[in-house]
């Protein structure tokens, strides 16, 4: 890692944002596939099925926002995306509280873990290109590197903090209640990620310069490629300056 990285408050700030908003999306998963498998006896393949819905809601977030919302309100996408989360575990709790277990069915849940889901694909898909605008071009692949690596770290200690929590209420056969204690868990994650945005720079870097391509070695490159599809001379022993000779003729 360059060691400069660190030194860089907006890029440091962007490691927490980034362990917060992993954390809790990996963390979510894992508690929604315990309630439904040991608490509603859903079977494997059920459980993953009824985990649809936070995944699509994630997608269509990310979709939004890496498509055209980030670049146009810049820095509000990593704002609006943890409301989002917020208001989706707010439903999902009201949901919770309402259950019927002899009749439950994983429809009665949809609503809140697509908005929760929504909201955590809308930071995602920003979150990366706020980070690295705050690093200088010869600091990316480093700096890459670092937030994959974080990204890697903080799933693993949602995952621990998230099921810590559940299984502390649904050991005594509670799940219902498990589920409530990780909601207010997720509940602090995207408000402790928004109260560090405002730390974050107000524009990401564009998705090219992300993987190391500066503006100067794009039109490098564009001008070699139109270099090399410049007409050929028509006979292969002229050169540039030579007069073209006469058209070859087959014996």
């Amino acid at each position: 890692m360059t060691p400069g990285l660190l030194r860089k408050p907006a890029f440091t700030v962007g490691l927490g944002g980034i362990a917060l908003s992993f954390g809790g999306l990996i963390g979510t998963q894992l508690v929604l596939t315990l309630f439904l498998q040991i608490g509603r006896h859903f079977t494997a393949g059920e459980a993953g099925l009824g985990n649809l819905p936070l995944a699509v809601g994630a997608a269509l977030g990310g979709a939004v926002s890496g498509a055209f919302l980030a670049d146009r309100i810049g820095r509000k996408v990593l704002q609006i995306g943890p409301l989002v989360q917020l208001a989706g575990a707010a439903v999902l709790w009201f949901e919770l509280d309402g259950l019927d277990t002899a009749s439950f069915s994983i429809w009665d849940i949809v609503p809140g873990t697509a908005v929760a889901g929504a909201g955590a694909g809308m930071v995602t898909a920003a979150l990366f290109s706020f980070i690295l605008a705050a690093v200088d071009d010869d600091e990316i692949g480093s700096a890459s590197g670092v937030l994959t690596a974080v990204q890697a770290a903080g799933g693993s200690i949602g995952v621990a903090i998230f099921g810590s929590v559940f299984f502390t209420q649904a050991k005594s056969g509670d799940f219902t209640a498990g589920f409530h204690r990780a909601l207010i868990v997720q509940a602090c994650l995207p408000a402790a990620f928004l109260a560090i945005t405002f730390l974050l720079p107000e524009k990401g870097r564009p998705e090219e310069e992300q993987h190391g391509i500066t503006p100067e070695a794009a039109a490098d490159d564009s001008g070699t490629k139109r270099h090399l599809t410049m007409p050929t001379p028509t006979s292969p022993s002229s050169r540039p300056g030579d007069a073209p000779g006469p058209p070859l003729r087959s014996p």
